[in-house]
């Protein structure tokens, strides 16, 4: 090499130097003062890219490492980092070229397997991520980030029990809080909550501020009965996800006012405001009255859906119904506090939830109408729900199952069966063309159908808020719970203390309902 190679090379390294150290201005000085002197340095414009890449320059980080690769296209790491730079940028299809031109060059380059498969994952081809993380690890056996995202991948695929061994082995070479949580979710999705409990647990005591961790943990431990400690950490749900953007778009509207945190209510006024689901909000209404026991002077309900605006109008002992705009607009409470909060403060074990007469009343006269069309049916009358509804655009299908499925139910004699399912899913009852009473047109809100189902012999439904609805009236209800359940179904039980009238027919193994349907036939047929 000649001395002014020599002197190119010293300067790259001290510029790589200062860019290892984090000092990022001075080797872009650096790198850049190469460039004037050798446009075409190879190292310059790479690493250059690299920097760029990593302040996120991506553009321009883009464009220099092209350029490195038309100097010499023979360089693996060039071809990777160009993936990234393009994967950054969203570009999924060019990273992925790229990624597999580095492979070619270099078979047994684990961190191109690596970025493969991230951005495999990103354009929805699973199966062949997980393919580019298995072999990301048998060329580098103690790739830590290769093992987690295996398992992740692993579980969007419902392999829960390989995505745990791959948890597994990531925490042997590196425990984090991080991995402990997604080992927790797999556990859980298993039917595991001991187990799940468990990991959550070392999550926390790795990262104390793991807010997710926290939340997991509290329905891990909800789900085993656990229910003192479960609800207070439940809390933890206004840190994370949709429970955040609730506290910081609907909390943060009544910030004027003090949150209860259990004191005493003798003589003042409170505010309870909805959240979550439907049916999370009917199965809180049983502390409405327990509030008022209190010597509560004023109690107001602040609802977030209108259709549950009459259902709450009709509660005992509520002195005030308003909408979320309406409520935020009072300047009268002295207290207020977010439904789902309503377990905790009452210090709710299992033994002590509120589960006496039905406490969901109907005005006069609402269920005459549906008492006279249902009038002269022989046999009993059944609804039926066969799948969940949307919540924040998110529609859950391990809660929801195929109308079709139901074919061993309804071809029972003697059965009249009621459809009280609303939404997109109303429509597979007409591509299958059974005849299913529909008056779900005519249910305007949650009270409409709450006036139905008191005529009903019978609910058989998915996990959805028709569930509660039904259970707050005492109507005998069937619930088809799926393997690893809602926390508030609690686990290996078939009855529910919070609706002494629900039975709760479980998933033996994920994703087979037709078990559940032909217990729910035999005991049909004994009807």
């Amino acid at each position: 090499m000649n001395s002014s190679g020599q002197e190119l090379q010293r300067g790259v390294e001290s510029a790589l130097n200062h860019h290892r150290q984090g000092r990022f201005t001075e080797a872009e000085s650096g790198y850049r003062q190469l460039l004037t002197v050798a446009p075409d340095c190879f190292d310059a414009l790479h690493l250059l890219g690299i920097l760029y890449r990593q302040t996120g320059k991506t553009a321009a980080a883009i464009d220099l490492i092209a350029r490195a690769l038309a100097v010499n296209d023979r360089v693996p790491a060039a071809h990777n980092n160009l993936g990234v730079a393009y994967q950054a940028s969203n570009r999924h299809e060019e990273a992925l070229r790229c990624y597999g031109v580095a492979i070619s060059l270099s078979p047994e380059y684990a961190e191109a397997y690596y970025n493969l498969a991230t951005a495999l994952s990103a354009v929805g081809r699973q199966l062949e991520a997980e393919h580019s993380y298995r072999k990301a690890i048998e060329y580098n056996p103690n790739y830590v980030e290769a093992y987690n995202n295996l398992g992740v991948t692993l579980r969007e695929r419902d392999k829960q029990e390989e995505a745990v061994t791959a948890f597994e082995n990531a925490l042997r070479i590196r425990p984090s809080a991080e991995i402990y949580g997604n080992l927790g979710a797999a556990l859980r999705a298993m039917g595991e909550p001991e187990q799940a409990e468990a990991a959550y647990g070392q999550a926390v005591a790795l990262d104390p501020d793991f807010m997710e961790a926290h939340h997991n943990l509290s329905h891990a431990q909800l789900i085993q009965g656990k229910y003192t400690e479960g609800f207070a950490r439940n809390e933890s749900r206004f840190e994370v996800g949709s429970g955040k953007r609730y506290k910081e778009g609907v909390l943060g509207r009544f910030r004027r006012f003090r949150r209860w945190e259990g004191e005493s209510l003798a003589g003042r006024s409170l505010l309870v405001i909805t959240e979550q689901g439907i049916g999370d909000n009917i199965m809180m209404m049983r502390y409405l009255p327990l509030l008022k026991q209190q010597n509560l002077e004023k109690l107001t309900l602040c609802y977030h859906h209108s259709s549950l605006k009459r259902l709450l109008q009709n509660m005992p002992g509520v002195d005030a119904v308003v909408s979320l705009v309406e409520g935020s607009a009072l300047d009268e409470p002295d207290l207020y506090c977010p439904s789902m909060s309503l377990p905790h403060l009452f210090r709710t074990t299992i033994d002590t939830v509120p589960n006496g007469p039905p406490y969901l009343l109907l005005p006069a006269g609402m269920r005459e109408p549906w008492r006279n069309r249902l009038a002269g049916m022989k046999g009993p009358k059944v609804g039926l729900v066969w799948a969940a509804g949307c919540y924040l655009n998110q529609c859950d299908e391990l809660r929801s199952i195929p109308l079709s499925a139901f074919a061993p139910l309804v071809g029972i004699p003697g059965l009249n069966f009621v459809t009280l399912q609303k939404d997109e899913a109303a429509l597979q009852k007409r591509e299958l063309g059974w005849e299913l009473l529909d008056w779900m047109d005519d249910c305007a809100d949650f009270l409409d159908t709450a006036a139905l189902v008191a005529e009903l012999d019978l609910v058989i439904s998915v996990d959805t808020a028709v569930v509660h609805l039904a259970g707050a009236l005492g109507k005998p209800v069937w619930l088809l719970n799926r393997f690893a359940g809602d926390w508030r179904w609690l686990q290996k039980r078939d009855d529910s203390p919070w609706y002494p009238s629900v039975r709760i027919f479980r998933q033996q193994q994920r994703g087979d309902w037709s078990g559940v349907m032909s217990t729910l036939a035999d005991e049909l047929r004994r009807l």
